[in-house]
């Protein structure tokens, strides 16, 4: 099914980078200093993660568990998901 994530985005919003869970469970959703991880079935939040820095890459782990994402000034954080 098709899932819209609310209306369209601001001229200065953008998303930075997209990552699918293996499973296809999670979507995680990367711009400015903020990842959201939603549920791609109804699309709703289930997390949001704040950054002290931009962000240039996100990535599940193979078992879905961790979201890896890597911060513009080299700083690699892991989040439990």
């Amino acid at each position: 099914p098709e899932v819209t994530f609310g209306g369209p985005p601001a001229p200065w919003f953008y998303w930075g980078t997209l990552a699918w869970s293996p499973d296809g469970q999670q979507l995680a959703m990367a711009f400015g200093h903020a990842v959201e991880v939603r549920d791609p079935s109804n699309g709703k939040p289930r997390h949001f993660l704040g950054h002290e820095q931009g962000l240039d890459q996100i990535a599940f782990s193979p078992d879905g568990r961790w979201l890896a994402c890597a911060e513009s000034g080299g700083d690699l954080k892991l989040w439990d998901v």
